[in-house]
C-alpha cells in the first residue's frame, strides 16, 4: 500500500509540473524578464534595492497620504459649498478608485523589478561562488 501511495504521489507532482511549464514555463526560465526597464535606469536604484519592510511603508504612507490630502482638499471644498457635496463625494469615491488601481499597478511593476534586481544579484553571486567551489582539473584528476 505505501508503494502504491508513492507512486501515486511521485506521478500526481510530474504531472503538476508538467501543467506549470505548460502555463508558465520551465522554472527559472521567466525570471529574467520580470521588472520595468523603466526601473533600470540609475535613480531608481534606491527604490529597487531598499529593504522590504521600508518598500511597505513607502508604498503605504504614499497610499493612504494622497487620500488623506485628496479628502482634506474635498472637506476644504463641502465646507465653502455645502451644495456640492454629493458631487464632492462621487468624484472623490471615483478618484479613490483611480488612485487605487494606479498604486497597485505600480507597485506591482516596481515588485516585479526588485525581484528581477534580486535574481540578477543572486545569479552573478552564484556564478561567481560557483567558480570558486569548483575543483581545479589537476585537483581532479588526482584523487
Amino acid at each position: 500500500m505505501r508503494e502504491f501511495i508513492e507512486q501515486f504521489r511521485y506521478r500526481c507532482h510530474l504531472w503538476w509540473r508538467e501543467r506549470r511549464e505548460d502555463y508558465v514555463g520551465s522554472p527559472g526560465n521567466h525570471l529574467p524578464d520580470y521588472g520595468s526597464p523603466v526601473y533600470d535606469e540609475s535613480k531608481y536604484a534606491v527604490l529597487v534595492t531598499e529593504s522590504t519592510p521600508r518598500f511597505l511603508i513607502r508604498s503605504l504612507s504614499l497610499y493612504f497620504g494622497a487620500i488623506f490630502i485628496a479628502a482634506l482638499f474635498f472637506w476644504l471644498v463641502i465646507a465653502f459649498a455645502p451644495g456640492t457635496a454629493p458631487v464632492v463625494h462621487i468624484v472623490f469615491l471615483l478618484l479613490t478608485c483611480l488612485w487605487t488601481l494606479f498604486n497597485v499597478f505600480a507597485t506591482i511593476g516596481l515588485c516585479k523589478a526588485r525581484k528581477a534586481h534580486r535574481f540578477k544579484v543572486t545569479k552573478s553571486s552564484n556564478q561567481t561562488m560557483r567558480l570558486t567551489a569548483e575543483p581545479r582539473e589537476d585537483q581532479a584528476s588526482d584523487s
